[in-house]
């Protein structure tokens, strides 16, 4: 049988294994504890996400969400198709402003191969080419309108394919056409 001996909690060397048991308990009960818990805060957190993933399946789940989307992908479509449209814009704008344009002084020069008695009805101008419809009080006018066209260095071809009379009136057509400045001719 063993002795109890009832004093011996009181003395110093059982205090010092007392406490040693106890920094063993509490650090196996800290380890246990961290044990449990961190778990269950891992636990906590993926139910929190969880539940944040299902509401924002939920917004983008929504028919207004995709009618927004919907919208969106809509203008950006639009927005290609206007980008593109304005890229050859600034291609047709680069080509007129590359191309040789009727100006004052193509007209200017025009006007003062005209002699008295002949008026232009119309001036049509395609590309280089131009023809003039218009009237004279007599042919001899129009010849003098063809050879002063003819003396501008500006016109090649000058040409008169018609003329009619009628009502004391001479309607004519006379077709030219503009020298091309960017074409080296001599």
């Amino acid at each position: 049988m063993r002795d109890f001996n009832f004093f011996e909690i009181y003395t110093e060397k059982y205090e010092k294994q007392d406490f040693k048991r106890l920094l063993v308990i509490g650090i196996v009960t800290l380890i246990g504890g961290l044990l449990v818990i961190y778990p269950l805060f891992n636990f906590l957190s993926i139910t929190r996400l969880n539940n944040e993933v299902m509401t924002m399946k939920e917004v983008l789940d929504s028919s207004n969400t995709y009618e927004t989307i919907n919208r969106v992908e809509k203008k950006k479509l639009e927005v290609e198709g206007l980008r593109s449209a304005l890229k050859n814009l600034n291609a047709v704008d680069a080509e007129f402003k590359n191309k040789d344009t009727i100006d004052n002084p193509l007209i200017k020069l025009i006007i003062t191969a005209i002699p008295d008695g002949v008026f232009f009805e119309s001036i049509n101008i395609i590309g280089n080419a131009v023809q003039i419809k218009g009237i004279a009080r007599s042919k001899d006018e129009i010849a003098a309108l063809e050879y002063n066209l003819k003396g501008k260095t500006s016109f090649t071809e000058v040409f008169i394919p018609s003329i009619n009379f009628s009502d004391n009136i001479y309607n004519f057509t006379l077709t030219f056409n503009v020298k091309d400045v960017n074409t080296n001719e001599n």
